[in-house]
Parts: C-alpha cells; structure tokens; sequence
C-alpha cells in the first residue's frame, strides 16, 4: 500500500488523490491474491522548498519551515527574537511569506533556552508572544507577554490560530533514535501527518536542502488485539509496488524519492503533495466548481492513460 496522490502543482488548488492506499501492479503480473487495504489519512497542506542549512555544532534546535518561501532558521543562541523590526532574525521579503508580512509585528516572538540552577535537568525551551497581533503554539493563543515551553514537534502559528509558521525541532530531546541511522544521516523526520493499520506517514527534510518530504513507514510485524504478533502480509506485492513507482516519472503522479529498509520497517520517501484532500475541499465548502472538478478529473485521467501506457493498472481508484 503506498501514499499516492494526483495533483495539480499551483498551491491554489487543493490536491485531488487517486487514494492514499494505492494498489499498483504490472498487468502482466497481476497475481489473484490483493493486498488489504486501511485508509491513511494525511493532511498534507505544506509546499516544497530547498533552502541552505549550515551545520553548527552550537545548534540546539530549529524553526523549520510549515509554508513556502520561509527560511528556516538553526538556534544558537540562549534568546533570539523575531520581527519585521530590529530583532535577531528580521522577517522581510527575501526570507519570509510577503502574504503574511502585513500582519507580523516589529517584534512578534522570542525563543529562550534556560539552563535550570544545578544543571540536573534537561535545559528548558520558552516561546514568548511579544506581539498584539498574536503567536500561537498548536493554535493555542499564548498572550502578549506571556510564555509557553516549546517541545519537539510544537507548531508555531502567527496572527492567526491556522496560519501556521514554524515547527521547533530539539536538537536534544527528538525521537531520532527510534529511526535507523541510515535514515536519519539522510532525512529529519519530524511530526505524523498520517497513520494507518499497517504504519503512518511522517513529514520530514531533506538533509542539506531541507526540502520537504513524506516519509511513510511501513511495520513488517503488528501487535494484533489479542496480543498476537502478525506479519505484514504480500512482502513481495510491495516490493514489486516500489520498483514500479521508482520507474515512472509523471507530473499529476506524486514521485517516489528513496527507500530504506531496517529489520522492522520499511521507510517509503515520497515527494510532499500540497493542498490536502479532495474530500476536504468538498465536504467544507458542500460543492466544487464545475471548472474545478474538470480540472481533477482531467489530471487524474492523464495519470491513468500514463500509467495504462506502461502495463500498470491502479486497482483501488475510489
């Protein structure tokens, strides 16, 4: 089962999906046996982005990118500010949304990293809202003047509650560590944008570029309810499944960047689909746009004649 989505590549529109288990197979191999199926639900609303990240051993955390065209910033320092005044980091055009400047404050927040006395404890990261217009942590409101700790995966949301900005990432205090180090030398996986039975889909960057990417992890063995271990079943379809994604190339198909593999799991690296889902857009707003239902329709009908013209059917368009 893989994440795939059928796309169009203007953030304006909202991602349509062939569905986010996909079953693909060579039609010249198509075996009697079809694997089961358990809807991921993801919510992939972030754009790509390709952006310098230095390495610094001083570092001990960053503010990585949720929204196109923002920088992402490595913290050094014990107290750093942010603003579109004279602050440490300074929001302007060449490094921030310009949609959003109008709205960011001269000084707008300050990320503080203390030391408790005796040292025994792990230092403490505080986000504080210096700002009237508002700074949001998992959007909750936190208050001009006033502070909230600031943990591994928290989303910082500015102005408003869903306009969200920034995801701390603690150098320290991650779950690296439940990741094989080949994997993690090349990617930081960050929060779960999606899950199912047989695994979920985190977000996560590309090291150097700190691109964005979907990461799905797939378990080789569940805890059923009876407390019983179960194996995932049809290894094989799913190899099958990646060899075929890795050899096909479409613009309405989302593409397939990496695979590793440990004992336990299998890490599928895919291209970051933006916009959300098509069911989303429609149960929010009750209808489509007729143009935009033909635009859908038509990215997902080139998909499929592609995928037609090179032997591979689907199996599970919903």
């Amino acid at each position: 089962t893989f994440y795939w989505l059928i796309y169009n590549r203007n953030p304006n529109f909202i991602s349509s999906r062939i569905h986010n288990n996909t079953e693909l197979f060579n039609m010249t191999e198509v075996t009697s046996s079809q694997m089961s199926t358990q809807s991921v639900r993801a919510t992939q609303e972030l754009g790509s982005q390709s952006l310098d990240s230095s390495a610094d051993e001083a570092v001990w955390g960053r503010l990585l990118a949720l929204r196109a065209n923002i920088k992402v910033y490595n913290l050094s320092e014990s107290s750093i500010t942010f603003g579109r005044g004279l602050v440490d980091h300074q929001l302007s055009e060449s490094c921030f949304d310009r949609t959003l400047l109008p709205v960011i404050s001269k000084r707008h927040f300050r990320i503080t990293r203390e030391v408790r006395s005796g040292g025994l404890d792990d230092p403490v990261v505080l986000l504080e809202d210096l700002s009237s217009n508002g700074t949001f942590l998992n959007q909750r409101l936190i208050g001009k003047n006033k502070k909230c700790v600031l943990k591994n995966n928290d989303e910082i949301g500015l102005a408003q509650a869903t306009t969200k900005v920034f995801m701390f990432y603690d150098c320290a205090n991650n779950d690296a560590d439940q990741y094989p180090e080949e994997l993690t030398a090349a990617y930081t996986i960050t929060r779960k944008i999606g899950e199912g039975n047989y695994g979920e889909v985190r977000l996560a960057y590309k090291q150097g570029t700190l691109e964005r990417c979907a990461v799905k992890i797939l378990k080789k063995k569940i805890m059923s309810a009876n407390g019983n271990t179960l194996l995932m079943n049809h290894i094989s379809q799913i190899t099958n499944e990646i060899s075929l994604l890795q050899s096909i190339n479409h613009p309405c198909i989302v593409r397939l960047w990496d695979v590793k593999e440990s004992a336990d799991c299998i890490y599928i690296v895919m291209e970051l689909a933006e916009g959300g889902e098509l069911f989303d857009r429609i149960s929010g707003n009750g209808y489509l746009d007729e143009s935009d239902a033909k635009l859908y329709c038509y990215q997902l009908a080139l998909a499929i004649e592609y995928l037609h013209s090179r032997d591979i059917t689907h199996r599970d368009i919903k």
